[in-house]
């Protein structure tokens, strides 16, 4: 779903919670403490107070017996105080000093990690941060504090969440959950069952979820926890959303985003903004959709954050499109392309791809939208034109003959027309499919092919992965060279007709039972685009024949006897009956685009038989 990119607006937030309600724990052991914890409120009053030692001597004030206890508490929320503010570096120096020093290791170190990895997720460093709050949760299960650890595995939830892997966030979230489920009056508790439905909702276990809501819905009107109703607000409309039961999702959305603004929680807005978008463009609102999608985009040049950027684009896109304003929605999509680097999943990434493609292709489709209309206007002229003609022969007797004349050269004329329009026509759809499948080829070897090699690198350095993960990485791996292969025109271009379809029937021979034979190693005397066309026919055949007939061997042959060129896909498989080959869109329209050039197409077939296709063509001297 495209709202998995806006939880990035969750880990802060869920940060910023974890670290002031660790202060109230915290600030009970002694009066002193409580003092410190006093002074560490008001210093966000003073931004005078910047360096490190005038920060240290405001922690300090009123605090009567120093010693290591308040020495190290003074430490935290110094750290804190410039996280907050922040001044990271300062603050990464204050909590990796305090993680070495000999200090009551168990209790003091896990706060420290706490904090070092809510600054490591703040510089976008995911990996290091999870570590970090591992060992915090590590640290704070040493003590026996089962409720704080928990917290951190909701911080990990929300990385994981942010980063689109939902079954981890799922694994944490839940971990979170049940531990705190017990305490509902807990300040946290709304929070916590809020993101555990996002990542229900991702997961689709939405059965899970509308319990979860339920339970949500029951408290929400009596919790003081502002950021737990706007996200049950929002994780609800979400539900409701995926359902597709968009009345009841708009309110929700809508009640979310007025608590976002009402208490300023710029994420939220931004998140809810989205999410009405989406709505609004799903029940072709669009004018709607538009003004939600502003809004968002208006809050995130505050904000900064490319991922939502990315959302944002794609959404205006659609809406801009659906107002039929395609030269806006061009603009946005090809800000989408710009943003595609971002970490999203693949199937918004798939999605998002064919997008632009398809407005790319505007200008094609507009140049044969063209060609259509002027065939179809040069139609109407000369059937016109033809009626005059046979009006008048039935007055002027004496000119029968070349009336008659006349019109068969019309009608010859207008057949020369229609076979060059439609020539032209089906050249220009051949050139612009073959863009479009140059440009899918380099997306999925420069970009998908990469990504896959970047996610067995990272899981090569995760301790248990199964050897199963890596086969199926590893098979997904290979489908998608051999899909960008397939697609790609470079052994035309580089190696000629007969060594493409060789390497085609080799890249598609998974099963061992593709053969090919030639007689010819020559390049063979036709033009590129006869030899693209012929070689797309081919492999159209051959996928026919692998998908269908359920072949225990399919041969591909190319025959040049003298001048005469035979291209063949024979299997011995199912068959069919001639009457589906006469009715078959698909290989009509393969038999018209070859029919351009000269050549023609031949299928025997029949039930339990096989299936044997002929193209045949007479090349030049």
């Amino acid at each position: 779903m495209k709202l998995n990119l806006t939880n990035y607006g969750l880990i802060l937030l869920s940060f910023l919670s974890l670290l002031c309600s660790f202060a109230y724990s915290q600030g009970q052991f002694s009066q002193d403490s409580m003092q410190i914890v006093k002074n560490a409120q008001s210093l966000l009053q003073h931004p005078d107070i910047k360096s490190v030692g005038s920060v240290k001597t405001f922690l300090n004030e009123d605090v009567k017996v120093p010693n290591e206890a308040t020495s190290d508490l003074i430490n935290y929320y110094m750290a804190r105080h410039f996280y907050i503010t922040q001044q990271h570096d300062l603050a990464t120096d204050i909590a990796l000093k305090c993680i070495e020093d000999d200090f009551n290791e168990n209790s003091s170190d896990a706060k420290f990690y706490n904090i070092h990895g809510a600054i490591h997720v703040k510089n976008k460093d995911y990996e290091k941060g999870i570590k970090s709050f591992l060992e915090a949760a590590e640290g704070f299960k040493k003590q026996n504090n089962s409720l704080r650890e928990h917290v951190v595995y909701n911080n990990i939830a929300n990385i994981h969440l942010a980063l689109g892997d939902h079954d981890q966030a799922y694994h944490y979230s839940k971990l979170c959950y049940d531990e705190y489920q017990g305490f509902p009056e807990d300040p946290n508790y709304l929070t916590f069952l809020g993101i555990l439905i996002v990542c229900e909702n991702n997961l689709e276990i939405l059965d899970n979820a509308k319990i979860h809501i339920d339970i949500g819905m029951k408290i929400a009107d009596t919790s003081k926890n502002i950021q737990g109703k706007v996200l049950l607000n929002f994780a609800t409309s979400e539900w409701e959303y995926k359902k597709g039961n968009y009345d009841k999702a708009k309110p929700l959305a809508l009640k979310s985003l007025e608590l976002s603004e009402k208490y300023g929680l710029k994420q939220f807005q931004i998140m809810n903004n989205i999410l009405l978008m989406d709505i609004h463009n799903d029940i072709k609102q669009y004018q709607l959709a538009l003004d939600f999608g502003l809004q968002a985009k208006a809050n995130l040049e505050e904000a900064g954050n490319l991922s939502m950027e990315h959302t944002v684009s794609n959404g205006m896109s659609v809406a801009y499109a659906g107002l039929g304003l395609y030269k806006n929605a061009y603009l946005f999509k090809k800000k989408t392309d710009s943003l595609k680097t971002i970490d999203r999943d693949l199937k918004n990434k798939r999605n998002m791809d064919s997008l632009l493609v398809q407005f790319e292709s505007l200008d094609n489709k507009n140049e044969i939208l063209n060609q259509e209309i002027t065939i179809a206007t040069q139609n109407n002229t000369i059937e016109r034109r033809n009626n005059i003609l046979i009006i008048i022969s039935f007055t002027l007797l004496i000119t029968v003959l070349f009336i008659i004349g006349i019109f068969f050269f019309n009608r010859q004329r207008l057949r020369l027309i229609k076979n060059r329009q439609e020539a032209e026509l089906i050249n220009a759809v051949s050139a612009s499919e073959e863009e479009e499948r140059n440009r899918l080829s380099s997306l999925l070897h420069d970009g998908l092919a990469a990504e896959l090699t970047a996610l067995k690198l990272e899981l090569e350095r995760l301790p248990d992965v199964s050897e199963r993960a890596y086969m199926m990485l590893d098979n997904a791996h290979k489908l998608t060279r051999r899909v960008s292969h397939n697609l790609s025109p470079y052994m035309i271009e580089e190696k000629g007709l007969v060594e493409a379809i060789a390497y085609s029937v080799s890249n598609n021979n998974v099963n061992k039972n593709l053969f090919f034979y030639t007689n010819t190693s020559n390049k063979l005397n036709i033009s590129s685009n006869v030899a693209m066309i012929l070689f797309r026919s081919t492999q159209e055949l051959l996928q026919n024949a692998i998908k269908h007939a359920h072949a225990k061997e399919i041969v591909v042959q190319v025959m040049l006897n003298e001048r005469n060129l035979t291209i063949s896909v024979e299997d011995d498989g199912v068959g069919m009956d001639i009457a589906i080959i006469k009715d078959s869109i698909g290989l009509g329209s393969l038999r018209k685009r070859i029919e351009v050039f000269g050549a023609e197409l031949n299928i025997d077939s029949s039930p339990n038989q096989g299936t044997s296709a002929f193209i045949n063509l007479k090349l030049e001297k």
